[in-house]
């Protein structure tokens, strides 16, 4: 099928389902996954391959997502390209369709022919639906099947509303053999759909239900083309091909570049190419923009290389200062070192002496440690014993409990066991009354049956007394009701009578009413006009004054509202500032009210101690040792879990000041606290540092927790040495390693394994309880942050004040502008009201005036007579006095009927209606006795079910009972073994001896710990008193030490420029600053030569060195571009320490030499103080920025171009394989369209070529054409049957390059002429024998030829078909004639025969008939005739085609004829067309042989002959006159010549 100009609609009103979407590829959302090549055994790899380039590409002309394209993998060409050709192919071996359109039930279109099946029959006759039908079960949507929705598929005929219709495609693989074809075993398959009334449908394989999806993936691994759809060419679409532009120029449309490509599968890479050439266009301007900020970079750079040097050139020479100052000082520290060496040795001696008792506390500590394990060890034992003595008493506590629910689930099943037995007795006792139920209602009905017998026969008495009353009611009503009749025609009389008069007496009201105001009307207008002028007077004087009083209170108000109007922005504006402000200081405030707050700790206790701090009760009170360190979050539940307790002792400094807190604590009544000293801390300072000498396998808590340097030993003694582990297995591995041994280890969550071994952990982890953000850290809150604190509250205060006056003052402004606004628009309303009234009050009241004046002077001419007016008055009183009279004589005689009427209905009563009454009552009794009886009869029927229900209950409280006995017995079974009691308790009182057995060798032990702990405090006597002799030691060299101390700050102060060094001051780098370096391989000029030579070769040398130095500057100037400069001594601070001379250099010195460098140092302080003003230091820094923006520049540039060129190689890659694969297939389709064209035309010629070569995708594709004997067009200007033929050449072209199984084709050679036809054909029938062809036709040299035909045709609003081979037919045929002896014509040589026998016979008798009329031209003249008329017809084309070529204005449309001729399509062809066409007609007319025949144009003669709906039996006779030409038989010769006139006349029009 031809490619849709457009998509399908994204909705309809048919279905919501997605199987009813047309199969055309929507655009996908756009994403940034890779494209990787389609898995292998996937089912559908093409499809795979499509739906993942849609997921990637939306085709648009999108942004650059700056995604990895190189992550890309190009797919791989199509299947159809690499697979290999099978012998088998598919074919549609019939269609099943099921009340689909026009078809009513199950009907099978078919079977049809392995190659050729032709469709036939009259229009209208439901031959598309064949079409219609592979198109609905292929998912087109039903706009493209030629309905509105889905269900207006289904067939819908008088008296036939099926609610669902279905097709069935049957398909298999066959095998080409002579004649016929072998059927592929197992290759059966049929594809089905079903659709219904609510617009859904449903497909199907094999009868399997199945999506769509599943349908189009089974299709194309049969090679059926779903997605461009070549194999379905329906009616009107063939053309389209031709009417394609070479390339789209809209998104929606198709060009002929992307059909072909679509078809050869090189648009995969057409993404791809779009994604790369957006990114090198992207790239190529930031290539641009990369050079032009390298360039920028480097001309910064060097324009401030001057002011460098000069700063350079300054710190220098401040160095040189700086160096001498430091000899100096040096020299005076070297002499106060001598004092302080012999002072040191006596110091050393002391420290052995203090050593020796050290080692002796040590040991006594070991023993003390060791106590301490052992004690540890026993308590460790202690709480097994515990929790083994816990564990047996909840164990016997739970075998209490146990036999406690026992017992009492016994007793709660016993009562069950109680309650269901009487639940079954009543189930019993029910079951005996309704045993007696049926006996009882028996009686009741007898009872209630003889009741109503009773009261029917009391009914029935009653009426018969009622009818027989009425009789006597007759009689006695009589004289009353003959008295009514009379008195209700007296009533009739006096009510006419009563009309009648009302009626006058209205008429005679009315007209003394009109008379009566016709006398007061004009007196009465008269006064209603003064008191109007009198009113209206009174208005305008009020209106007046109030106009006055208006304007300047008007005036006022406006100008008070202009004045707010411009206070009110200006008071706003000053109060939003004042907000403002407001705002801020109350941030401040707040700020700094936070920092305060966290300075002190929000423990009660904490902060009343430092309260105490602050008064100077306890100084070196520090706080809680928690909130004195900070540890990284990962560790928080390592050290919260593990040392909880020790995190929240008390740091103070002292030991006094930890009493003084407890006494405080104590006299506060504030709870307990455990209180650290400082100073009896003890620990060796390496143990502090942070890289220990023995590095462990992991981290220590100590070096993790970030404190102040004093704080630490607090923080050491809580964890010592212990390390922490990431897990618990990463912890029990690192205490087995050696260098672990005696340290504790720690995990994240909170164990810990012990030195000794044990471990301790598995419950929650703490947090908590440290902090872990440095900056939540608590400090001491200063009198200056308080007194800031009070200064910005105050501030804040005062600012409220002044916010909140100015916000009355606005709120008040507001209001008056408000207030203002109001009522300067009343006012204005209400003077423009007024204004208003009173400049038309005036003409008003001139006006009344003047109608007053007119007024008076009609009242004076209207007078009525007093007399007339009284008169009238007396009738009117007469008639209504007469209407009166007579209403009062009805009313009695109305009064007097009602009284008969109420007689009457007192003897009705009386006779008839109280037996009706009884009757009545005897009925609604007998009624509900009837009820009672129905009721009781259904007790009885009832009974038998209720018996068996009670029966079914008593049976289930029977098992009931029986399942809650067992369940006694085995609750029974469940006591508790006494021995197993007795046996834990004994258990028990074993642990607890045990307990108290270790609990007095624990008091041993702590015996032991007391004496040790004496012994240690003597020992530390001893060394204490070592310590302070060393202390004296100390303080004597402290005088010394403090001075050395004092030199070594100056000279740890002292400090030297860096200098740094740059590229330019260490090197050149331009090239004009190079020296030229002569090659040795330059030529050297030869004196001695000729000077003309001499001058040749200098002339020669010079150009060398030209292009050397060129060659070298391109060099160095490409090398100082795309290289970074380097530079030194430029990062770190910019003054660094000075370096130092050894001691053997100072000593050195001697005080001469002192005395110079004195006077050399104050030279060097005056240079460098001149210097000072000249230069800018900050230049250098500036330039080192420059330098690194440069060098920042040169490496982006390097990496963009780099990446730029990989980028532009991959897209040349790209778009040379794309080129390369559809030129390839370009060729091939190019060669077999010029080949098939040729066959179809007879010698015509068509080809494809490439607008540009270069790019055939940006231009497109043009499609030439050359029709047999013409000049070559674009098929865009050809007939169209010439378009036709040109686009079935391409189709069939594509057919060889990428085959279809079949082809569906719909009225293709509607527009063909009869030759064009047989071509077409002939085409099918022989050259296509790869493929199935289905076309549905209605010219019989097409269908003539087909190999089966199937008939379609209607018969009661419903499609039928037929199915007959015609050459089997024939040869049936035949064979019948022949056993009846007759000699018929049925086989088609035999036929062709006889009409070409026909047809000679035919023109001889018409030669013999030319005879008989001399005037009549021969047939050698009508055919010269025809040969002039040709020439002129190719030279009128001709002048046409040049005429277009010179005005070049567009050619009309035309349409082609049924003959195979074209006709102009309008009337709107240019003026020399117009000429030529008039020209057309008249020039080739014959000689007239008689005034009363009219010879007929040879034209009329040929359109007669072409006339192929005309059998061949009967063309002989179709002729409008008996005189022809002679004819000769259809030879091939003549065929040629006949193809040849119908090619003239295609010339002529």
């Amino acid at each position: 099928m031809p490619p849709k100009t457009s998509a399908a609609p994204p909705q309809s009103d048919e279905s919501d389902s997605d199987f009813d979407d047309a199969p055309v590829k929507k655009p996908q959302k756009k994403t940034t996954k890779p494209v990787n090549r389609h898995k292998e055994g996937s089912k559908d790899p093409e499809e795979e391959l499509q739906r993942a380039v849609n997921e990637k590409f939306d085709g648009s002309d999108g942004e650059d997502d700056d995604s990895d394209l190189f992550s890309l993998q190009l797919p791989s060409r199509p299947d159809f390209l690499t697979k290999p050709n099978r012998a088998d192919r598919l074919m549609i071996r019939n269609v099943e369709v099921d009340n689909f359109k026009s078809y009513f039930g199950k009907a099978s279109i078919g079977p049809f022919h392995k190659s050729f099946t032709s469709i036939i029959g009259p229009n209208g006759s439901g031959k598309s639906n064949l079409i219609d039908s592979l198109l609905f079960v292929f998912g087109f949507r039903a706009s493209k099947i030629r309905s509105a929705k889905v269900s207006n598929l289904i067939h819908k005929s008088a008296g036939r509303n099926p609610d669902k219709c279905t097709v069935t495609i049957h398909f298999q693989r066959i095998v080409d053999i002579p004649g016929h074809y072998e059927v592929v075993k197992d290759s059966e398959f049929t594809i089905s759909r079903t659709a219904f009334q609510n617009n859904s449908s449903s497909y199907a394989i094999d009868g399997r239900p199945a999506t769509k999806n599943e349908v189009e993936a089974r299709l194309r691994r049969v090679d059926i083309d779903i997605e461009h759809n070549r194999f379905l060419i329906l009616q009107g679409e063939v053309e389209q091909i031709a009417m394609m532009k070479p390339v789209k120029t809209t998104k929606s449309e198709t060009g002929m570049v992307e059909y072909l490509e679509d078809i050869i599968g090189t648009n995969r890479l057409e993404p791809f190419v779009k994604l790369f050439q957006r990114r090198v266009n992207r790239l190529t301007c930031d290539l641009s923009q990369q050079r032009i900020a390298r360039d920028h970079a480097r001309n910064s750079k060097v324009a401030m290389e001057n002011p460098v040097r000069a700063a350079i050139e300054f710190l220098m020479k401040e160095n040189e200062a700086t160096t001498i100052h430091m000899k100096l000082e040096q020299r005076r520290r070297q002499r106060y070192l001598d004092k302080i060496a012999p002072k040191q040795a006596e110091l050393d001696k002391m420290k052995e002496e203090m050593k020796s008792i050290a080692e002796t506390l040590d040991t006594n500590k070991n023993e003390y440690k060791q106590s301490e394990e052992a004690q540890k060890v026993m308590i460790e034992e202690r709480s097994k014993l515990d929790k083994n003595f816990d564990s047996l008493s909840k164990e016997l506590s739970d075998l209490g409990t146990e036999e406690t629910r026992r017992k009492e689930a016994l007793k709660r099943h016993q009562a069950n066991i109680s309650k269901a037995e009487a639940e079954k007795e009543k189930e019993v006792k029910k079951r005996s009354n309704l045993e007696a139920a049926p006996e009882k209602a028996e009686r009741k009905i007898a009872k209630c049956q003889e009741e109503v017998e009773q009261l029917l026969e009391i009914e029935k008495t009653a009426n018969e007394e009622a009818d027989k009353n009425l009789d006597e009611f007759e009689k006695r009503s009589e004289a009353p009701k003959e008295e009514q009749k009379k008195i209700q025609e007296t009533w009739a009389q006096k009510s006419n009578e009563f009309n009648k008069v009302r009626g006058e007496a209205r008429i005679a009201r009315e007209d003394f009413e009109d008379l009566k105001k016709l006398a007061n009307s004009g007196t009465d207008k008269l006064i209603e006009l003064k008191k109007r002028l009198e009113s209206s007077e009174e208005s305008y004087a009020k209106e007046k004054d109030e106009l006055d009083k208006l304007k300047p209170e008007f005036d006022s108000w406006n100008d008070k509202l202009k004045q707010l109007s411009t206070e009110l922005p200006t008071l706003r504006n000053t109060a939003r500032q004042k907000n403002q402000d407001l705002a801020k200081t109350r941030d401040r405030l707040e700020t700094l009210r936070q920092q305060n707050s966290s300075c002190s700790s929000s423990n009660k206790v904490i902060q009343a101690l430092m309260k105490e701090k602050e008064a100077g009760r306890i100084k070196s009170f520090h706080g809680r040792l928690g909130d004195l360190g900070v540890i990284d979050p990962k560790y928080e539940g390592a050290i919260c879990t593990n040392f909880g307790a020790r995190l929240n002792y008390l740091i103070v400094g002292k030991e006094e000041d930890a009493k003084n807190v407890i006494n405080f604590l104590v006299a506060n009544k504030l709870p307990r606290q455990t209180v650290q000293p400082l100073d009896k801390i003890k620990c060796d300072k390496r143990d502090l540092a942070p890289n220990p000498t023995n590095p462990l396998p992991a981290p220590r808590l100590i070096d993790l927790i970030d404190c102040d340097p004093v704080l630490k030993p607090a923080f050491y003694d809580m964890v010592r040495s212990a390390i922490v582990g990431d897990s618990t297995q990463e912890a029990q591995r690192m205490h087995r390693m050696p260098a672990c041994r005696g340290v504790t280890v720690c995990t994240l969550e909170g164990s810990m394994i012990h030195p000794s071994g044990s471990f301790t952990g598995g419950g929650k982890t703490v947090k908590g309880l440290i902090l872990t953000d440095k900056n939540k850290m608590a400090k001491q809150v200063t009198p200056e942050d308080k007194a800031a604190e009070r200064d910005l509250a105050e501030k804040l205060g005062k600012l409220r004040d002044e916010a909140d006056e100015l916000k009355g003052q606005e709120h008040e402004m507001d209001g008056q502008l408000i207030e203002a606004r109001r009522k300067v628009a009343e006012m204005s309303n209400r003077l423009s009201i007024v204004t208003s009234s009173v400049q038309s009050a005036a003409p008003a009241i001139e006006t009344l005036k003047k109608t007053i004046a007119n007024q008076e002077k009609e009242a004076a001419k209207v007078k009525v007579d007093a007399k007339t007016l009284e008169d009238k008055q007396k009738i009117v009183e007469e008639l209504e006095k007469k209407r009166d009279e007579l209403g009062e004589e009805a009313a009695k005689v109305k009064a007097r009927q009602a009284e008969i009427q109420s007689k009457l209905d007192g003897i009705f009563k009386e006779l008839v209606q109280c037996h009706r009454d009884e009757a009545k009552e005897s009925l609604q009794k007998r009624q509900k006795l009837e009820k009672d009886i129905a009721k009781e009869t259904a007790n009885i029927s009832n009974s038998g079910r209720n018996i068996a229900k009670c029966d079914e209950n008593i049976s289930r409280h029977d098992k009931d009972i029986e399942k809650m006995k067992k369940k006694c017995e085995e609750l029974m079974e469940k006591a508790i073994d006494d021995e197993e009691v007795k046996s834990k308790k004994e258990t028990v009182e074993r642990f607890e001896k045990q307990i108290k057995k270790l609990q007095t060798k624990g008091e041993e032990m702590t015996k032991k710990q007391s004496e040790l702990s004496a012994a240690e405090t003597k020992l530390e006597g001893e060394l204490k008193k070592c310590s302070e002799g060393i202390k004296e030691l100390k303080e004597s060299m402290l005088a010394d030490r403090l001075k050395v101390e004092d030199i070594e700050k100056k000279l740890a102060a002292l400090k030297v420029n860096r200098i740094p060094r740059f590229q330019f001051l260490i090197e050149s780098s331009r090239p004009e600053d190079l020296e030229m370096q002569i090659d040795d391989k330059m030529p050297v000029v030869d004196e001695n030569q000729s000077p003309e030579e001499v001058e040749r070769q200098k002339k020669h040398m010079a150009c060398v060195m030209s292009d050397a130095a060129y060659a070298l500057e391109f060099e160095m100037r490409q090398k100082v571009l795309e290289n970074t400069e380097s530079y030194e001594n430029v990062d770190g601070e910019d003054r660094v320490p000075v370096e130092l001379l050894s001691d053997e250099k100072i000593n050195e010195i001697s005080s001469r030499d002192a005395e110079e460098m004195q006077m050399k140092l104050k030279v060097c302080e005056q240079q460098v103080e001149a210097l000072k003003a000249k230069v800018d230091i900050s230049s250098i820094k500036a330039y080192v920025d420059k330098v690194k923006q440069y060098n920042e520049q040169v490496i982006k540039l390097t990496i963009a171009t780099e990446v730029h060129r990989k980028h532009n190689q991959e897209l040349q890659r790209i778009k040379q394989m794309r080129l390369e694969e559809f030129h390839s297939a370009f060729e091939f389709i190019g060669k077999h369209l010029v080949a098939v064209f040729k066959m179809l035309t007879d010698g015509g010629d068509a080809k494809l070529e490439y607008i540009d070569k270069d790019d055939p995708f940006r231009q497109g594709i043009s499609f030439m054409v050359r029709p047999a004997k013409k000049a070559w067009k674009q098929i865009q200007f050809l007939s169209g049957g010439e378009k036709t033929l040109s686009s079935l050449a391409l189709i069939f072209a594509l057919h060889m390059f990428r085959p279809t199984p079949f082809y569906v084709m719909d009225e293709i050679d509607a527009a063909l002429d009869y030759r064009n036809v047989s071509i077409i054909a002939q085409y099918v029938r022989q050259k296509t024998e790869n493929a199935q062809f289905i076309i549905i036709s209605l010219r019989n040299n097409m269908f003539e030829l087909a190999n089966r035909l199937v008939g379609i045709y209607k018969v009661d609003g419903c499609t039928r078909n037929v199915a007959i081979d015609p050459l089997r037919v024939c040869e049936m045929a035949k064979q019948i004639t022949d056993s009846l002896g007759q000699a018929t014509c049925t086989l088609p040589d035999e036929v062709t025969q006889r009409f070409n026998e026909t047809m000679s016979r035919q023109n001889k008798e018409m030669i013999a008939q030319e005879k008989q009329y001399p005037n009549f031209p021969s047939s050698n003249e009508i055919s010269k005739a025809e040969k002039i008329v040709n020439v002129e017809g190719r030279v009128r084309k001709e002048l046409i085609q040049t005429t277009r070529d010179v005005t070049s204005r567009p050619q009309s449309k035309a349409t082609t004829s049924g003959d195979g001729t074209e006709r102009p399509a309008s009337r709107s062809a240019s003026r020399p067309e117009s000429r030529i066409n008039q020209m057309k007609y008249p020039a080739p007319r014959l000689v007239e042989r008689s005034s009363s025949q009219n010879v007929r144009s040879p034209r009329k003669a040929r359109n007669i002959e072409a006339d192929e709906t005309t059998p061949p039996s009967k063309r002989s006779n179709s002729a409008s006159t008996p005189k022809r030409s002679p004819m000769k038989p259809l030879t091939p010769s003549s065929k040629k010549k006949e193809k040849a006139i119908v090619d003239d006349d295609d010339d002529m029009e």
